[in-house]
Parts: C-alpha cells; structure tokens; sequence
C-alpha cells in the first residue's frame, strides 16, 4: 500500500521550553491503516497531531502527507489542505454549540469544494449525506435536526463529531482521545461504526487514547515513547487543532 504519511527527523519544542518535547526519527502510516497511537496525558500526543494536520510547524524535519510536503507551505495553505483531506474528531467534540445536528455535520464542507464535490457524487445533497452519516452512527436525523447540539448527550455529540469528521470522504482521519466522554458500550459500537465508514472509503485512521484496551482493534499500535526519542512530558496539555 502507498505511505499516505511521511514523517521524518521531526523536532520540536515550545518556544518557551530549551528542551525538546517531540525527536521523532520516523513514522509512516499506509493508505486504508488504522493506527492506534498511546501515550498519558502530557506526552505531546495533541502536539504530534497537530503537527500532523500543519496547525505547528517542526524546528525541523519533514511531514509529507499525500506526496505533499507540508513544512514547506505558509499557514494559509497548510489550512487549505487540512480542509479539503482531513477529518476530525475532538477531545472536547469543538461543535458549535447553537447550531443543529445538522448544521454541524454540514459545515465541514462549506469551506472545501473537494468535500462537497465528493459528497455530490455519492449522494444528492449535503443534507441527504450528513442524514445518512448520522442514522449510520445510531442517530435520527429527523429527531435531531431541530435541536441544538447543546440539548444533545454527551454521547450523542460525540457522534454528531464523527459525522462532521467522515464528511467528504477525507483520506485522512485523526481522532485525539474520542472515546474518552463514553462508558463502555457505547465505546464499543461507536469504534466498530467508525471502522466500517472508513474501509468504506479507504480512509486512513490515525487514533490517540490513553485507553490501551483499544489497541486490539487496530492495525498498528504504536507508544509515543518508543518513537519519541525526547520522551518528555509537556508541562502542561497543549490542544491547538
């Protein structure tokens, strides 16, 4: 399979800290993968992630996403890109909080013409997809469409934030801790859907929890610790996306 990410010689600190909070040699992750990528709290985790996604530039080193090289593109760019190829699923959810169900899966494509010309091709509308997302993740579209996010469970916003991160079809879906608001069961069926959406489109699954009893599910699983050669912790929990 194809390397859709290429990372290489990656270093970088705060600009407040003289010592380095991530020296990652190498990391590549396959089209279609599901990686499952560990670490407690304050290892730099969020940091990596955003690093990924072009939201922080490295001191130095090489991310390659998609045969694109990211540390060489300004911000406005990077931001560009990240709409168009990437999804993802927050921590916190970060949905707006006085906008429909609807309206939040939606807004993932109104800054993005490859999303939504990817949505048009397999279904008539924005709505017509972002109802089938929502009834694939257990949700009824027609209840929820006239609520706002802030009248939804804490269960059901974290699926109404899956729904907005597969939007488009992004080749990329980066997931910092989503399971973390989920007791058990919904933990479970909750990965298994988000499983089945992305080998339905080959998307690319790169997964950050604490919670190692997740890992089983995975194609790789990797320790912040084994590849992070500062293997520091940051002094605080740093999420930038």
């Amino acid at each position: 399979m194809d390397i859709i990410l290429n990372v290489e010689n990656l270093k970088f600190s705060w600009p407040d800290s003289a010592e380095l909070l991530l020296d990652i040699e190498s990391f590549k992750v396959r089209k279609g993968e599901k990686i499952f990528l560990h670490g407690p709290s304050g290892s730099g985790k969020s940091t990596f992630l955003n690093l990924i996604a072009g939201v922080l530039t490295p001191q130095s080193g090489k991310i390659r996403i998609l045969n694109k090289e990211l540390t060489e593109w300004d911000q406005q760019a990077r931001d560009q890109f990240r709409g168009d190829h990437m999804g993802f699923i927050f921590q916190m959810f970060n949905l707006l909080p006085y906008f429909s169900a609807m309206d939040n899966v939606t807004i993932a494509c109104e800054f993005s013409k490859i999303k939504l010309g990817r949505v048009l091709q397999v279904s008539s509308s924005l709505n017509a997809e972002a109802e089938r997302l929502l009834q694939e993740l257990k949700l009824n579209p027609n209840i929820l469409k006239n609520k706002k996010i802030v009248q939804l469970s804490v269960g059901q916003q974290q699926r109404v934030a899956t729904a907005r991160a597969l939007m488009g079809r992004p080749e990329i879906i980066i997931a910092d801790e989503p399971t973390s608001a989920l007791d058990a069961n919904i933990r479970s069926s909750f990965l298994k859907l988000l499983f089945q959406e992305c080998e339905k489109f080959g998307t690319t699954l790169i997964f950050v929890s604490h919670d190692l009893s997740l890992a089983k599910d995975f194609d790789q699983k990797y320790l912040l610790s084994e590849i992070n050669k500062a293997n520091t912790l940051e002094p605080m929990e740093k999420e930038l996306i």
